[in-house]
């Protein structure tokens, strides 16, 4: 009977020693539970235990005021970056159309220059289409063709300068062949005296002049030629004389970069 008793009681501290482990578990769960109602459903705590719940609802207000405030934040640098992309493609697109208007208005200008020049029936508009400069022809490509254009016809640039002749007329377009074309040979004059001689092509538009070394001639002087009806030709760059040298090597450019040629004008011969 006694062992019975003793066995008894053994196993009702052990039900008692389990469910005092349990409790702390279960206070947990309450007090999850009323969190929970706290933040969610704050109606249904009672009133004498708003008191616990305050500082829960402060903290979930502050939590959602912080929330919405992030996400405003994060909308609004969305929302600047979206208007920033805009706005540099706006910008992009205003550099893009100055450009082309500079572009326009650089056109314009040397078209006015071309045309400046004392008009005749005889001359024609052309636009250069390539550039062989520093080839064996020294030439251009314009777009006129054997309806416009015969061989042998002269083609000014802006500023009144013969820049070359035809050289070979196509169907649509023509070859000019640069004065300063390497082996070319022309009759010139150098300066405000008119001094005679021969003017060698060189290519890439320049020229060289060979001169007894006592003539007098200065940078910066115009070369004109007779054969053309006295048009400018170029100005002297350079030159080299030597003491020891009976002759002086004049070397000079025309006043064009064939780089920057557009447009030119053709003279028709009769």
């Amino acid at each position: 009977m006694r062992i019975c008793l003793s066995g008894m009681k053994k196993k009702y501290r052990q039900r008692n020693r389990s469910s005092f482990k349990k409790i702390p578990f279960i206070l947990f769960g309450l007090l999850l539970l009323f969190i929970l109602l706290s933040l969610l459903l704050p109606t249904l705590i009672p009133r004498n235990l708003i008191f616990i719940g305050k500082p829960l609802w402060f903290l979930r207000e502050t939590v959602l005021l912080n929330l919405t405030e992030a996400r405003d934040l994060l909308r609004s640098k969305s929302e600047l970056i979206i208007k920033n992309k805009e706005e540099k493609k706006e910008i992009e697109k205003l550099q893009l159309q100055n450009l082309r208007l500079n572009l326009l208005e650089k056109e314009n200008a040397e078209l006015k220059s071309l045309l400046g020049r004392k008009k005749s029936d005889k001359m024609t508009l052309a636009r250069v289409l390539a550039k062989g400069a520093g080839s064996i022809y020294d030439s251009l490509i314009i777009d006129l063709g054997e309806k416009d254009v015969r061989k042998g016809d002269k083609v000014f640039v802006e500023g009144a300068v013969l820049v070359g002749l035809i050289d070979e007329v196509f169907g649509k377009n023509s070859r000019v062949k640069l004065l300063s074309a390497s082996g070319n040979s022309y009759k010139v004059e150098v300066g405000l005296q008119g001094i005679r001689a021969k003017a060698t092509g060189r290519g890439g538009g320049n020229f060289e002049i060979i001169l007894p070394r006592g003539v007098e001639i200065g940078i910066g002087d115009e070369i004109i030629s007779p054969a053309f009806e006295g048009t400018l030709v170029g100005v002297v760059d350079f030159i080299d004389s030597r003491p020891q040298d009976s002759f002086q090597k004049i070397l000079f450019k025309a006043p064009w970069d064939i780089n920057q040629i557009k447009w030119v004008l053709v003279e028709r011969n009769e």
